[in-house]
């Protein structure tokens, strides 16, 4: 189109130049050339036109899977058969440990201290080494009377090494205290001490090598204590007096006074405020499987922004989804929970209940 007007216009130059056209002439060329830009501009609108229709077409669309995708999230029903969780208490303190240093409930890391994180069982974990530690308010997140304490261990040592290392301490005298310790007889310990004795249970892991997780459970009952290493028990104790009082901090990575150190990555950090609120033994998924909604669960299994059904939902899997979980678990008001994660979930995942251990509402997907 735009040679055909550069001709025509040519064609003007030079027959004005020879003076051979008559003025008729000049008027149908002149009037050629303006149809012809006419047409060029009505071309370029079309065009124009055609790609406004293309956006429309694209931002209807992406509009349609908003709405889906709230419709899913905000609209659906909760299963109405899905059985009431027994009643239980929230873990005391749970430490993620994934980019900071905040509790559950927002606890505050009292030591002030910014530690390296590195890759964790589940996302990221804290390196702990010589000299460092966190520290957080013992008072209700620890209950004197019962409760539990599970974290995963990466330890940068050998068990066989003849050294001693401290995970946690709450007390900062000799007596009324809670440790979790590896000794130099390389001897893992859980020990409290009364008011006047002390007390502990632990299992030798000369075996332990360097680089590998653990998992660490230590539960305190009245008159009983027990360690589970790796989901199996190694000791218990009967006879048990536990502490009067406890200090006033929960100090993570170290011991209280500053002389020895975890020298390990920690992750998934708890403490239960009831040994009794879950028996994780009964899970059937892990870090890293796909899971997918149970029969029990009635079609769908609510996810919530943390675990328990005190939480905000924020999505629900619904029978036709799978999804990864990527950390946990945590036990809450009786069940089992895991943080999942999916195309079809807000953010970084959410919390879905597993199950009870006689029901389930999540299980694993081929």
């Amino acid at each position: 189109m735009k040679c055909k007007t550069l001709l025509v216009v040519l064609l003007l130059v030079v027959t004005a130049i020879t003076g051979c056209a008559t003025d008729t002439e000049y008027v149908e060329v002149t009037r050629e050339v303006e149809v012809t830009r006419e047409a060029e501009v009505t071309r370029e609108v079309e065009v124009m036109l055609e790609v406004t229709r293309e956006i429309e077409k694209e931002v209807t669309r992406e509009v349609e899977v908003v709405v889906e995708v709230t419709r899913i999230v905000e609209v659906t029903p909760a299963p109405t058969n899905t059985p009431s969780p027994m009643a239980g208490p929230l873990p005391g303190l749970y430490l993620g440990l994934d980019g900071d240093f905040f509790g559950l409930d927002d606890e505050i890391n009292l030591s002030g201290n910014s530690l390296p994180f590195v890759s964790g069982i589940s996302g990221q974990g804290v390196l702990f080494s010589s000299g460092d530690r966190l520290a957080y308010p013992a008072a209700g997140n620890v209950d004197l009377a019962q409760g539990a304490i599970e974290f995963w261990l990466k330890p940068t040592w050998n068990g066989n090494d003849g050294a001693g290392y401290v995970f946690l301490e709450i007390g900062n005298g000799w007596f009324n205290r809670f440790i979790i310790q590896k000794d130099g007889a390389n001897n893992f310990r859980f020990i409290v001490w009364s008011s006047d004795a002390e007390f502990g249970v632990g299992c030798n892991v000369a075996h332990w090598i360097a680089g590998d997780w653990h998992h660490v459970r230590a539960v305190w009952r009245p008159h009983t204590l027990a360690l589970i290493l790796d989901r199996l028990t190694c000791a218990t104790q009967e006879g048990v007096q536990l502490p009067e009082v406890l200090a006033n901090q929960i100090v993570v990575g170290s011991s209280f006074v500053d002389i020895y150190y975890a020298e390990a990555v920690i992750d998934e950090f708890a403490i239960y405020l009831a040994p009794e609120a879950c028996q994780q033994e009964f899970t059937r998924l892990a870090i890293g499987a796909k899971a997918r909604v149970a029969p029990a669960a009635g079609g769908r299994n609510p996810i919530y922004d943390r675990p328990g059904s005190g939480g905000t939902k924020i999505a629900n899997v619904l029978e036709s989804l799978t999804v990864k979980v990527v950390s946990g678990p945590v036990c809450v008001d009786g069940l089992v929970y895991w943080k999942v994660s999916g195309s079809f979930i807000p953010g970084q995942g959410g919390w879905a209940a597993e199950g009870d251990g006689t029901n389930y509402w999540l299980e694993p997907a081929k």
